[in-house]
C-alpha cells in the first residue's frame, strides 16, 4: 500500500475545479488540476485544462505541458473529441 492509496483524488479534483472556477486566471493552479485530474483517469478533463492553460499563458511551461500531454495521450483523446464533434454536427444536420 502506497501513501497515495490513501488520498482521495476525485474530492481534491472537486475542490481544485470549484477553485479554478473563483480564478480562472491561474495557470499554476490549472496545471495542478490536470495531475489529479490524470490520477482520476479524467484525461478529456486534463486536456481541456491544459487548453485553457496555454491559451490563458502561452508560456514555454503551458505549450509544453500541452504537447507533451497530446504526446503521450493525445491521440486517444482527440480521436473521442472528433466523434463527438461528428456526432454533433450530425444532430443539428438533422
Amino acid at each position: 500500500m502506497s501513501k497515495y492509496d490513501e488520498i482521495d483524488f476525485e474530492k481534491i479534483a472537486l475542490e481544485m475545479h470549484q477553485q479554478v472556477e473563483q480564478n480562472p486566471h491561474n495557470v499554476k493552479l490549472r496545471n495542478e488540476l490536470v495531475i489529479v485530474f490524470m490520477e482520476t483517469n479524467e484525461y478529456e478533463e486534463a486536456f481541456f485544462q491544459l487548453q485553457a492553460a496555454t491559451e490563458i499563458k502561452p508560456s514555454v511551461q503551458t505549450l509544453y505541458n500541452l504537447a507533451y500531454f497530446y504526446f503521450t495521450e493525445g491521440k486517444r483523446i482527440l480521436e473521442t473529441i472528433v466523434v463527438l464533434e461528428k456526432q454533433e454536427a450530425l444532430k443539428k444536420g438533422n
